[in-house]
């Protein structure tokens, strides 16, 4: 479920990786790959990082990525040094995209990195992006589960379709 547009400039440097990694720091295990940045686990220290993330606690935003070239099983997780909210476990091929409430004013650094640590295990990361989401109207009553998919997606929604409703606030961040 996707609400509001994201808005303002790129907040993520060379997320597209276009002619080198110009604006990330690359862990011993990863590597630039012509326009992406590939991963291969071999012992050492396999992430990417970038430092220059702005971030407005209570601004909302997307981050949007693509994953391509994981061995079964493998893929990458991110998260912020300062901001903090739970994202899933990893992700495997695809492209993905997280929406979150900042809770942190300030420049932070966002972190890819592998989440199994099995030798042998890669994948290829391009295409990062991070952009601050509209606000728009809030929902005036509470959202309740109105059904899961198949592969785990949680459908929210307002209305009676199921017995119990989310407490006030619980999906703020998804108000966006």
């Amino acid at each position: 479920m996707r609400i509001g547009a994201a808005t303002g400039s790129e907040l993520v440097t060379n997320g597209t990786f276009t002619g080198s990694a110009t604006g990330w720091t690359l862990g011993s295990d990863v590597d630039y790959n012509s326009n992406n940045v590939v991963m291969v686990y071999t012992g050492g220290d396999p992430f990417l990082t970038q430092a220059t993330i702005a971030t407005t606690s209570g601004s909302i935003y997307e981050v949007t990525f693509t994953v391509s070239a994981a061995t079964a099983g493998d893929g990458p997780i991110f998260y912020f040094n300062s901001n903090t909210f739970e994202t899933p476990s990893f992700f495997g091929n695809g492209t993905w995209s997280v929406t979150f409430l900042a809770d942190f004013t300030g420049t932070d650094t966002i972190t890819f990195d592998d989440w199994n640590y099995t030798l042998g295990q890669t994948w290829t990361l391009d295409t990062v992006s991070m952009k601050t989401l509209t606000a728009t109207a809030r929902p005036t009553g509470n959202l309740e589960v109105q059904n899961i998919s198949p592969d785990g997606e949680v459908i929210v929604g307002q209305g009676n379709y199921n017995s119990g409703s989310f407490p006030v606030g619980a999906l703020e961040w998804l108000c966006a």
